[in-house]
């Protein structure tokens, strides 16, 4: 049986991905809560960053759906640019991005992806940036490599992305996917499971796939904070507090229910049988 490791910014990954060698590692959280950890990878021609944050967040769900994952893409394209205007390189080509796979042979791994050219000290280098999130973290990949080398550069790449989305495929995880309904998830984080006596309560996200439309404000809603608690001996289960987190990256206040107790069935009742088996593990 495979042990599963933990990827997160404690956890560093291994010296050798593909062809590629790890050559430093910078710990940001210490001066800079919330950056995480960088590391960096070479091989001849070719260099790549991994990035693993989480901006302070508490509540960062696996794959590309988070909003807050979604807001850090586009400020990380929004600090390209202004990197660029401060003349430190020069962007030759638009930022082209899509929602793809990491490893496209598994399709397991979503990831945004943004792909740009840019000069630098006179030489024209292609980059590709990919973000997802796992184990409550962002999780942030930037290969770059010479255009004199785009003939052999895109399948020395390929490799070590199937490598790091092997590892990625086989590590445990905080979020938990309970149940699915359609495109969308109900997660859980054994993290915050409390219990007193026969009552469970945990904090639930509920991950929207499409986007649901907040009546008040016109804002789409990408996922919802719920408290939940859970009558694990009569099987019923009420609401305490429903937060919205918006596609913007910004979230409402959280709204007080009226606490009654109903029926755990169809996916409080997943959510139940689930808190159960936490019970004695």
């Amino acid at each position: 049986m495979q042990t599963l490791m933990t990827i997160d910014r404690k956890h560093y990954l291994p010296e050798k991905l593909g062809s590629f060698k790890r050559t430093k590692i910078i710990d940001n959280e210490t001066e800079n809560p919330g950056l995480g950890t960088s590391i960096y990878y070479n091989r001849l021609g070719i260099k790549a960053t991994i990035n693993i944050y989480n901006m302070k967040e508490k509540f960062i769900t696996d794959g590309i759906n988070s909003p807050f994952l979604k807001n850090i893409f586009l400020k990380t394209l929004n600090d390209i640019k202004k990197v660029a205007e401060l003349g430190y390189y020069k962007l030759i080509s638009d930022i082209k991005t899509t929602s793809t796979f990491l490893n496209n042979q598994t399709s397991k791994i979503p990831v945004l992806k943004a792909e740009f050219t840019l000069q630098s000290n006179n030489n024209d280098d292609s980059s590709i940036l990919f973000l997802t999130a796992i184990n409550n973290n962002f999780f942030k990949i930037r290969v770059t490599y010479s255009i004199s080398n785009e003939d052999i550069a895109p399948s020395i790449i390929e490799k070590f992305l199937n490598e790091v989305s092997n590892l990625i495929e086989n590590s445990s995880t905080q979020w938990q996917v309970v149940n699915a309904f359609g495109n969308n998830k109900v997660y859980l984080n054994k993290n915050y499971i409390e219990q007193k006596e026969n009552l469970l309560s945990t904090i639930i996200i509920y991950s929207l796939n499409p986007s649901e439309v907040d009546n008040t404000n016109g804002k789409f809603i990408n996922e919802m904070l719920i408290l939940e608690e859970y009558d694990i001996i009569n099987n019923k289960f009420r609401v305490h507090t429903i937060q919205f987190f918006y596609e913007d990256g910004t979230r409402s206040n959280p709204m007080v229910t009226d606490l009654v107790w109903k029926s755990a069935s169809g996916k409080n009742k997943a959510t139940l049988n689930f808190l159960k088996s936490t019970i004695n593990t």
